[in-house]
């Protein structure tokens, strides 16, 4: 062929270790065989209140319509959601290039790349006869109706065939959340339904981190009494996971090897394989070849980077710090000053759609989309160096990026990103890590979430303090009002404000991220009221004034609001009320209007909802908030109540009433969201996690995450971070 395959790589969560590994394997051996690779992904951000994003991000797989694609390869298991994982397909077939699946379900069209498991579980069937002398052994071969459990049944066989070992049906159990949880056969062996096995084979370490508890926790010593042995470990897993002895998957091989599949499919030509040490097996002390201890994966100086650098990108108030900006260059100049953080970059270029630019400071509330065919302007380029480019060199989407062209001397793999809100898409960035086989990571996604705000804030002019003055308040979809003032439309002679006077309570009843989504969602749905002839804009907090003709306007606005789902939203405790004035004349200022509007009580109308003032309330909302920051204080009823001057009894009656729980039984409930947060997102260990939780007795932190949980802390920490779903 005339010039490099270019291949596109489809999936969801590219920082997910599992998918970064395939990726990786990918990128390595496409500058084998000299292609260019575009990976195309959805960052899913992991949290719970940008979830309504998720489908949104799956229009960055429109831009596989293009031609310049030669060919796909499919991660199908990244993706969370069948329905996500169909929308895909469809556009895959659309496209009609050849498609190759990197381990997934056999599909009826495209071709699959899938890792034969006979192999390491012979191995490490093996393992547990030659050198530990089990001669009773029992498989957990998974759940039904997985693609790889044949080949893992066939390679457990294959050991116990050649060691003369007896097994039959009760040998293998399927082992599944619902109809046979690990403790149900942990149980049969205790009551002797199933004779004592000397060991137990599972077919992935999750599931052996589960058994080894449920064990200990009936007395049975691993691996004294029954060695255990799992599968699927990663260099990067957590202190349990570590101890266990298992085999570790090859994703980089894998990646690899569907890369070489579908090159032979495009060309007709075998490809060199490329390969890497990153599959084997590992010794841990499950089976008894070395003491349980808290000796793992020694931690390089590449996490520690990596850990370092995606703290930066994901806890930085990057946003805030540029939101004030006036002009947009200057705003993403700024932010591009933390791509040094991205680990191992070498270039990230930020593309938007000349329909975003035409768009900026207009406070458009037309919904932008893009597509293969739209109109793309690479307006800025950060290279490793830290230099910083304003290029606005302008090229079709359909091309991805003009260096796919320019660079012609070695092979280039990009990230491709999506730009959007819930209702918008501006464009798209493009992440390359030059030579180096890299991926994206858990920080990037934070990072481009920050991005996604900035430009936000320019199409839709938000406004984030009082009267244009810059700070780290609220961000709004709407402009300020002295915008307005400056050039207001003649024909706009009637203000409406819409107040919710109930801004104070919302604020102490949530976090402060929890805050912003719910006044964005307040205002997408004022917004979606307005005519379009309609301007609207933010006084100060929860006060906006809209710009109309129409003399009815604000019993139309509040029957209009009243109708869909604010109720729901803000709540019926909080209250919102509309309120209208006449500008008599072009020269009247629209602050006095917006003054004359709230004073005048004859227009006014009030949704559903009763404010009650309380001071009590309010501080005990300050106290909850204190209790989320500082759950490892030392809070007692008798303190509190001494603090806010009332009875015990008065407060523990008054808090129920007003948050359905007691002051313990919120404690508790904070604390154990904390403990969550640290088991799921750091190696801490159990006992440090109690005592910044404000135990400090490690048996009762056990004890009382086990009743809130319904599982250990430990146990918690290995279902939340082996990524079983994948």
């Amino acid at each position: 062929m005339g010039r490099k395959l270019l291949i596109g790589v489809v999936c969801e969560k590219a920082y997910d270790e599992n998918v970064s590994g395939v990726i990786k394997g990918i990128i390595a051996q496409a500058f084998r065989i000299n292609c260019d690779i575009v990976v195309l992904s959805a960052l899913q951000s992991e949290s719970e209140k940008e979830s309504r994003y998720i489908d949104s991000e799956m229009d960055v797989f429109k831009l596989m319509l293009t031609d310049r694609f030669d060919g796909f390869l499919y991660i199908s298991r990244s993706f969370g959601s069948e329905k996500r994982r169909s929308q895909t397909e469809q556009l895959l077939m659309r496209t009609g290039r050849p498609v190759m699946i990197a381990g997934g379900h056999e599909h009826n069209i495209f071709e699959n790349t899938i890792q034969n498991e006979r192999r390491p579980f012979e191995r490490i069937t093996d393992h547990l006869t030659d050198v530990h002398g089990c001669r009773v052994i029992y498989f957990m071969s998974g759940a039904k109706g997985d693609p790889a459990c044949e080949d893992r049944i066939s390679g457990f066989c294959d050991s116990m065939k050649r060691h003369g070992l007896y097994y039959d049906r009760n040998s293998f159990i399927n082992i599944d959340a619902h109809s046979f949880p690990v403790s149900r056969f942990v149980d049969s062996i205790v009551s002797g339904k199933l004779a004592r096995p000397d060991a137990v084979v599972c077919s992935d370490n999750t599931i052996a981190a589960s058994l080894i508890d449920c064990l200990c926790s009936e007395g049975i010593n691993v691996p004294e009494d029954i060695a255990v042995t799992g599968f699927d470990c990663t260099v990067d897993e957590t202190l349990p996971f570590c101890n266990i002895t298992s085999w570790r998957k090859d994703d980089f091989q894998l990646g690899a090897d569907s890369l070489r599949k579908l090159y032979r499919m495009i060309t007709g030509n075998s490809a060199s394989r490329i390969t890497d040490k990153g599959g084997g097996f590992h010794i841990g002390a499950s089976c008894g070849c070395r003491t349980f201890g808290r000796a793992g994966f020694g931690t390089d100086r590449r996490k520690i980077v990596t850990d370092r650098f995606n703290g930066i990108l994901s806890d930085s108030p990057i946003a805030a710090e540029y939101l004030g900006e006036k002009d947009i260059e200057d705003a993403l100049i700024g932010f591009c000053g933390y791509a040094r953080y991205i680990y191992k970059f070498h270039s990230f270029d930020i593309c938007l759609t000349s329909d975003y630019m035409q768009s900026v400071g207009k406070g458009s509330r037309s919904e932008l989309q893009i597509s293969h065919r739209s109109d793309m302007i690479r307006y800025m380029s950060v290279l490793s160096s830290g230099e910083i480019i304003c290029c606005e060199q302008t090229f079709k989407a359909r091309d991805i990026l003009p260096v796919l062209k320019e660079n012609d001397r070695r092979p280039t793999a990009l990230f491709v990103n999506l730009l959007r809100n819930r209702n918008c898409e501006y464009g798209y960035t493009a992440l390359s890590f030059g030579k180096n086989c890299e991926s994206l990571s858990a920080g990037y996604s934070r990072f481009i979430y920050k991005l996604h705000i900035i430009l936000e804030r320019f199409v839709n002019m938000p406004y984030h303090n009082l009267m244009g003055e810059t700070g780290t308040g609220t961000v709004s979809l709407f402009p300020p009002l002295y915008i307005f003032e400056k050039s207001r439309r003649r024909n706009a002679d009637i203000i409406v404000t819409v107040e919710i006077r109930s801004i104070r309570r919302l604020f102490l009843e949530n976090e402060s991220t929890d805050f912003r989504v719910l006044i964005t969602e307040f205002e997408e749905i004022l917004g979606k009221s307005l005519d379009i002839s309609e301007n609207c804009a933010i006084v100060t907090h929860g006060l906006y004034a809209v710009l109309t003709d129409r003399k009815p306007r604000a019993e139309q606005l509040y029957r209009e609001m009243k109708s869909s789902n604010v109720i729901s939203l803000l709540g019926r405790e909080n209250c919102i009320a509309f309120s209208s004035a006449e500008i008599p004349d072009s020269g009247y200022s629209l602050a006095d209007a917006v003054k004359k509007a709230l004073l005048n009580d004859k227009s006014g109308y009030v949704i559903d909802g009763r404010v009650t003032p309380n001071p009590l309330y309010e501080k005990l909302c300050m106290l909850r908030e204190r209790m989320q920051i500082y759950p490892q204080l030392d809070w007692s009823i008798e303190t509190i109540s001494r603090e806010l001057g009332i009875s015990k009894s008065y407060l523990q009656k008054y808090y129920r009433e007003n948050f359905g729980m007691s002051i313990i039984d919120s404690l508790i409930h904070i604390r154990m969201d904390k403990a969550k947060k640290l088991l799921r997102e750091t190696n801490l260990t159990v006992t440090a996690i109690a005592e910044k939780c404000g135990y400090s007795s490690y048996i009762h932190f056990t004890k009382q995450f086990r009743k809130a949980e319904n599982t250990t802390p430990t146990n918690y920490r290995m279902k939340n971070r082996a990524d079983v779903d994948i």
